[in-house]
């Protein structure tokens, strides 16, 4: 299911807050984020990656904790078939959370037929309690 921009909640005076992404293990996948300002300009980017390369995929956002809020955290991914297989299904999440405990509204999920590959793009908005 898409974010569509909805609520991640995260405490201003808490820790760093991070994002995780991961792609099915059956799939190839990459993908690049980016914090923006609430209307979606100056984005900056968080990280970018791929799923094959035995390396974590968890990006600390950047900046003071309390100027998050109203950022938007935007993403891109790109899920192609292993094998060449066009009637596999893919799975990718994006994790939030900040101390290492998930964040209101901080796992979303997209999921679905893959055919010859997907590309996402979607976003959240974070906000401070």
């Amino acid at each position: 299911m898409a974010a569509n921009g909805k609520a991640v909640q995260f405490k201003k005076n808490g820790g760093t807050v991070t994002m995780e992404f991961v792609i099915g293990d059956a799939q190839w996948g990459r993908f690049r984020s980016y914090l923006c300002e609430s209307d979606g300009s100056k984005p900056d980017e968080i990280g970018h990656g791929v799923n094959d390369d035995n390396v974590p995929d968890v990006y600390d956002l950047p900046g003071p904790v309390p100027k998050l809020d109203g950022k938007l955290v935007t993403w891109e991914v790109a899920v192609a078939p292993l094998g060449g297989s066009k009637t596999e299904f893919y799975s990718v999440s994006i994790r939030f959370a900040q101390g290492g405990k998930p964040l209101e509204g901080g796992i979303v999920l997209d999921s679905g037929e893959l055919g010859n590959g997907k590309f996402i793009n979607d976003y959240v908005k974070l906000e401070g309690k």
